[in-house]
């Protein structure tokens, strides 16, 4: 149950990231400038929370090999 939390809380992020990326996007008021940024902003930030989940899960992993090598 926890890792189908975890993952629901990140897909609605992640389309919540998505949309205001889109929407900032077709905003023709906005300087390009500003635009550049926020979207290099949240693209570093799903970037950034996929590698921890990925790291994370692979530590998980390595962690559980390295226990049951023990006995």
């Amino acid at each position: 149950m926890k890792r189908i939390g975890i993952f629901m809380i990140l897909a609605g992020l992640l389309c919540v990231l998505a949309f205001v990326l889109y929407m900032i996007i077709l905003e023709p008021e906005i300087p390009l400038l500003i635009k550049f940024g926020i979207s290099a902003a949240i693209i570093g930030l799903i970037i950034v929370i996929a590698s921890l989940v990925y790291e994370r899960s692979n530590k998980k992993n390595r962690s559980d090999e390295d226990d049951l090598s023990k006995y």
